[in-house]
Protein backbone atom coordinates (compact mmCIF):
# COMPACT_ATOMS: atom_id res chain seq x y z
CA UNK A 1 0.00 0.00 0.00
CA UNK A 2 1.67 3.19 -1.24
CA UNK A 3 0.09 6.32 0.19
CA UNK A 4 0.65 10.04 -0.15
CA UNK A 5 -2.19 10.80 2.23
CA UNK A 6 -1.49 9.00 5.45
CA UNK A 7 0.99 7.20 7.62
CA UNK A 8 0.64 3.55 8.65
CA UNK A 9 -0.99 4.42 12.00
CA UNK A 10 -3.49 6.67 10.21
CA UNK A 11 -4.35 3.80 7.86
CA UNK A 12 -4.91 1.54 10.89
CA UNK A 13 -7.27 4.15 12.39
CA UNK A 14 -9.19 4.64 9.13
CA UNK A 15 -9.62 0.90 8.61
CA UNK A 16 -10.55 0.47 12.28
CA UNK A 17 -13.36 3.00 11.85
CA UNK A 18 -15.11 0.58 9.46
CA UNK A 19 -14.46 -2.51 11.55
CA UNK A 20 -11.22 -3.70 9.95
CA UNK A 21 -7.97 -4.11 11.86
CA UNK A 22 -4.86 -4.42 9.67
CA UNK A 23 -2.31 -4.41 12.54
CA UNK A 24 -1.72 -8.17 12.47
CA UNK A 25 -1.20 -8.06 8.70
CA UNK A 26 1.30 -5.21 9.07
CA UNK A 27 3.18 -7.00 11.87
CA UNK A 28 3.29 -10.30 9.99
CA UNK A 29 4.51 -8.58 6.80
CA UNK A 30 1.35 -9.56 4.91
CA UNK A 31 0.59 -5.89 4.33
CA UNK A 32 3.34 -3.46 3.43
CA UNK A 33 2.92 0.27 3.87
CA UNK A 34 5.11 2.68 1.93
CA UNK A 35 4.74 6.46 2.11
CA UNK A 36 4.82 8.37 -1.18
CA UNK A 37 6.87 11.52 -1.19
CA UNK A 38 4.93 14.62 -2.20
CA UNK A 39 6.75 16.47 -4.94
CA UNK A 40 8.59 19.67 -4.06
CA UNK A 41 9.65 22.53 -6.30
CA UNK A 42 13.06 21.00 -7.08
CA UNK A 43 11.82 17.45 -7.78
CA UNK A 44 11.59 16.01 -11.27
CA UNK A 45 8.08 14.45 -11.34
CA UNK A 46 8.99 12.19 -14.30
CA UNK A 47 11.87 10.72 -12.29
CA UNK A 48 9.58 10.30 -9.29
CA UNK A 49 7.10 8.27 -11.40
CA UNK A 50 9.98 6.17 -12.77
CA UNK A 51 11.23 5.53 -9.22
CA UNK A 52 7.71 4.48 -8.19
CA UNK A 53 7.58 1.97 -11.07
CA UNK A 54 10.96 0.64 -9.97
CA UNK A 55 9.68 0.24 -6.39
CA UNK A 56 6.57 -1.58 -7.63
CA UNK A 57 8.74 -3.90 -9.73
CA UNK A 58 10.66 -4.81 -6.57
CA UNK A 59 7.54 -5.77 -4.60
CA UNK A 60 7.82 -9.49 -3.78
CA UNK A 61 5.57 -11.71 -5.92
CA UNK A 62 3.70 -13.04 -2.86
CA UNK A 63 2.05 -9.63 -2.46
CA UNK A 64 -1.06 -10.13 -4.60
CA UNK A 65 -2.32 -6.55 -4.74
CA UNK A 66 -0.55 -3.21 -4.96
CA UNK A 67 -2.48 -0.03 -4.20
CA UNK A 68 -1.06 3.40 -5.03
CA UNK A 69 -3.18 5.98 -3.21
CA UNK A 70 -2.90 8.56 -4.76
CA UNK A 71 -0.82 9.98 -7.59
CA UNK A 72 -2.83 13.17 -8.22
CA UNK A 73 -0.31 15.54 -6.62
CA UNK A 74 2.42 14.10 -8.79
CA UNK A 75 0.65 13.90 -12.15
CA UNK A 76 -0.68 17.45 -12.00
CA UNK A 77 2.91 18.76 -12.47
CA UNK A 78 4.11 15.98 -14.75
CA UNK A 79 4.40 15.89 -18.53
CA UNK A 80 1.84 13.77 -20.38
CA UNK A 81 4.60 11.57 -21.81
CA UNK A 82 5.84 10.60 -18.32
CA UNK A 83 2.30 9.89 -17.13
CA UNK A 84 1.59 7.70 -20.17
CA UNK A 85 4.89 5.90 -19.58
CA UNK A 86 3.98 5.28 -15.95
CA UNK A 87 0.59 3.82 -16.85
CA UNK A 88 2.12 1.72 -19.63
CA UNK A 89 4.70 0.36 -17.15
CA UNK A 90 1.92 -0.52 -14.70
CA UNK A 91 0.05 -2.28 -17.53
CA UNK A 92 3.20 -4.30 -18.31
CA UNK A 93 3.57 -5.25 -14.64
CA UNK A 94 -0.07 -6.35 -14.56
CA UNK A 95 0.58 -8.56 -17.59
CA UNK A 96 3.42 -10.09 -15.58
CA UNK A 97 0.99 -11.06 -12.80
CA UNK A 98 0.83 -8.04 -10.49
CA UNK A 99 -2.54 -6.47 -9.66
CA UNK A 100 -2.18 -2.70 -9.36
CA UNK A 101 -4.84 -0.23 -8.26
CA UNK A 102 -4.02 3.40 -9.04
CA UNK A 103 -6.03 6.06 -7.26
CA UNK A 104 -6.20 9.53 -8.79
CA UNK A 105 -8.60 12.43 -9.05
CA UNK A 106 -9.70 12.75 -12.67
CA UNK A 107 -9.85 16.56 -12.38
CA UNK A 108 -6.03 16.58 -12.15
CA UNK A 109 -5.71 15.21 -15.72
CA UNK A 110 -6.23 16.92 -19.05
CA UNK A 111 -9.39 15.47 -20.67
CA UNK A 112 -7.54 14.21 -23.74
CA UNK A 113 -4.88 12.56 -21.60
CA UNK A 114 -7.57 11.04 -19.40
CA UNK A 115 -9.19 9.42 -22.43
CA UNK A 116 -5.83 7.93 -23.51
CA UNK A 117 -5.13 6.67 -19.99
CA UNK A 118 -8.56 5.03 -19.91
CA UNK A 119 -7.43 3.02 -22.93
CA UNK A 120 -4.33 1.84 -21.07
CA UNK A 121 -6.27 0.56 -18.06
CA UNK A 122 -7.72 -2.95 -17.90
CA UNK A 123 -10.38 -1.79 -15.47
CA UNK A 124 -11.74 1.69 -14.81
CA UNK A 125 -13.80 2.46 -11.72
CA UNK A 126 -14.82 5.93 -10.63
CA UNK A 127 -16.22 7.06 -7.31
CA UNK A 128 -18.16 10.29 -6.95
CA UNK A 129 -20.17 11.94 -4.22
CA UNK A 130 -23.77 12.90 -4.84
CA UNK A 131 -26.94 13.77 -2.95
CA UNK A 132 -29.69 11.15 -3.01
CA UNK A 133 -32.86 11.69 -0.99
CA UNK A 134 -31.17 14.58 0.80
CA UNK A 135 -28.27 12.35 1.89
CA UNK A 136 -24.69 12.62 0.74
CA UNK A 137 -23.61 9.21 -0.58
CA UNK A 138 -20.78 7.83 -2.68
CA UNK A 139 -21.51 6.34 -6.08
CA UNK A 140 -19.23 3.76 -7.65
CA UNK A 141 -19.39 3.33 -11.41
CA UNK A 142 -17.65 0.57 -13.33
CA UNK A 143 -16.84 1.77 -16.86
CA UNK A 144 -14.44 -0.94 -17.98
CA UNK A 145 -13.60 -4.45 -16.77
CA UNK A 146 -11.09 -6.86 -18.25
CA UNK A 147 -10.47 -4.46 -21.14
CA UNK A 148 -14.18 -4.50 -22.04
CA UNK A 149 -16.08 -1.19 -22.12
CA UNK A 150 -19.39 -1.48 -20.29
CA UNK A 151 -22.24 0.32 -22.02
CA UNK A 152 -25.05 0.04 -19.45
CA UNK A 153 -25.54 1.85 -16.19
CA UNK A 154 -23.10 -0.03 -13.95
CA UNK A 155 -23.20 1.90 -10.74
CA UNK A 156 -24.39 1.69 -7.20
CA UNK A 157 -24.51 4.09 -4.28
CA UNK A 158 -23.19 3.39 -0.82
CA UNK A 159 -22.36 4.88 2.55
CA UNK A 160 -19.49 4.12 4.89
CA UNK A 161 -20.75 3.42 8.39
CA UNK A 162 -18.31 3.46 11.29
CA UNK A 163 -17.78 -0.01 12.80
CA UNK A 164 -19.95 -1.54 10.05
CA UNK A 165 -18.27 -0.83 6.73
CA UNK A 166 -19.92 -0.34 3.37
CA UNK A 167 -23.71 -0.15 3.27
CA UNK A 168 -25.41 -0.19 -0.13
CA UNK A 169 -28.04 2.52 -0.57
CA UNK A 170 -31.02 0.84 -2.29
CA UNK A 171 -32.34 2.92 -5.15
CA UNK A 172 -33.27 2.77 -8.78
CA UNK A 173 -32.13 5.18 -11.42
CA UNK A 174 -33.58 6.25 -14.74
CA UNK A 175 -31.00 7.14 -17.39
CA UNK A 176 -32.31 9.42 -20.12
Amino acid sequence: YYSSESKANSLVQQMGSIGLDPRDYLQEDQLGFFPLQKPSVNDDPGKMLAALVSDIEDVPPDYGLIVVDHISDLVVICEDRSIMGFFASCLRLCADGKAIVLVAQSAFFDKQLLARLHGLCNTHISITAEVIREKLVKTLEVAKVGNVELRKDNRFSFEIEPKVGVRIVPMSRVVI
